[in-house]
């Protein structure tokens, strides 16, 4: 039994890989690779999944100095829109129409540090309209809260907080020196304490190795992360990043990576319901998968020429909603006897 079989094994088993046990991983065969991390999957997640949707609830102006953002003041890029966050009726009339088409989650993303206790206050008041009036759970990114402030956001509806990690805590001072790893961490305990469910991921293709890679998903398994996005560095002109690319320079190619990920991750069910009962779209089946995985990469192959243009962020939004559009228009899935959690 080879390496990756016996730790695919340890996991099925109920157990847990170390850093030492991953680092192992790095170079094993992709196709041994992918079958460990897709029967890992299979088990634990099953093959549905849900939609999260996100909305830039206050843009532009940010004062921190995040080497990939294309909204910091330290740098001079095309992103030139800025507004102040948003009132209640817009956040309710994007909440209302993700509802209608079944997503389960409505992110509110906002630029700079932290929200102001002010912008706290109206933005809850803006949560507590949208929980009345639809069934959509909110997820927050609003920066480095206190945990008085993220009480004030689980009392008013909201039920997860999303703060990344972006990579390691050695290569985070890399990435950013306006704020500190710590207080990521601080963060993210302080909606844990305050009985918010966690996001926290990172950003693939900063200039950081694979070790990097592996200690930040482990970081983000002991502070009891619930969901861990994993992004691709899409490079900004004008930003210190601008010429980075996923596969070169100090990063490892993206090969194998993303099964190392699951194989790491916590591995707690994925799968969601409504919770009004209504049922929302299984989009991978046995002889689905494939063909939804290959017509999405066709759209962002489609798409990406204006990755550079000045229409970048409408070809890949373009390319990604007409993926989804496909997916949501396809037969509904089962629904389920006993909804499960939200988070």
């Amino acid at each position: 039994m080879n390496i990756t079989e016996q730790l695919k094994k340890k996991i099925l088993d109920g157990g847990q890989i170390g850093r030492e046990e991953a680092l192992l991983l790095k170079d094993a065969p992709l196709k041994e690779l992918t079958d460990a991390a897709d029967e890992i999957r299979k088990k634990i997640c099953g093959s549905q999944f849900d939609i999260c949707t996100i909305i830039n609830g206050k843009c532009g102006r940010c004062s921190e100095d995040c080497k990939y953002c294309a909204q910091s003041i330290h740098y001079h890029t095309s992103c030139s829109e800025t507004y102040p966050l948003l009132d209640t009726e817009q956040l309710l009339e994007g909440a209302k129409y993700n509802d209608a088409r079944g997503v389960l989650r409505y992110s509110i993303v906002t630029s700079g540090r932290k929200l102001s206790d002010p912008e706290v206050d109206q933005v809850c008041e803006s949560i507590r309209t949208i929980r009345k009036e639809t069934s959509i759970q909110v997820c927050v990114s609003f920066g480095l809260l206190k945990e008085e402030q993220f009480r004030k956001l689980k009392e008013a509806g909201a039920s997860r907080v999303h703060c990344n990690l972006e990579s390691s805590r050695r290569y985070f001072p890399s990435v950013c020196t306006t704020h500190t790893y710590e207080e990521k961490i601080e963060t993210l305990k302080a909606a844990k304490r305050a009985g918010l469910s966690i996001c926290s991921g990172g950003i693939l293709g900063l200039g950081e190795t694979m070790e990097d890679r592996i200690d930040m998903v482990i970081t983000a398994r002991e502070l009891g992360v619930r969901s861990v996005p994993m992004n691709l560095l899409n490079p900004i002109p004008g930003t210190p990043y601008e010429h980075n690319r996923p596969d070169r320079g100090r990063s490892l190619p993206m090969r194998g990576h993303f099964p190392l990920f699951d194989s790491l991750s916590l591995h707690t069910p994925c799968r969601r319901q409504r919770t009004d009962g209504r049922p929302w779209r299984s989009l991978f089946s046995k002889r689905s998968e494939c063909r939804y995985l290959r017509r999405y990469a066709d759209h962002c192959r489609n798409h990406r020429r204006n990755r550079y243009g000045t229409d970048q962020k409408a070809g890949i939004r373009n390319g990604v909603a007409q993926w989804l559009k496909h997916c949501l228009s396809q037969e509904p899935a089962q629904t389920r006897e006993k909804p499960l959690s939200p988070d």
